[in-house]
């Protein structure tokens, strides 16, 4: 399995990211990635990293691990949780300790 870091996202953002929901795919478009502050223990695997995907959808889907597929990347399990919801659709956010 693939160790995902912020190296690994960074370039793709503003690309979108297809969610697999059923039969059907919903386009979620990364619009942010961001560093959050460093373990304080030497050792661990990766450096924390957060995702935004935001979704023209206005259906909030539940937090939970989702497949999504992206042209760059291929297929992944992203973790995400709804974080807000504007005139355009809803934002969700995805954490990597």
């Amino acid at each position: 399995m693939q160790l995902l870091q912020f190296e690994t996202f960074a370039p793709r953002a503003n690309e979108v990211f297809s969610l697999e929901l059923g039969d059907s795919n919903i386009d979620m478009r990364l619009v942010h990635v961001a560093r959050l502050t460093p373990h304080p223990y030497p050792g661990m695997r990766r450096d924390p990293f957060s995702l935004i995907f935001k979704c023209a959808m206005q259906t909030i889907l539940p937090q939970r691990i989702y497949s999504f597929k992206n042209d760059a990347l291929g297929t992944l399990a992203i973790f995400i949780v709804p974080r807000s919801r504007d005139r355009d659709g809803i934002v969700y956010e995805a954490v990597f300790n």
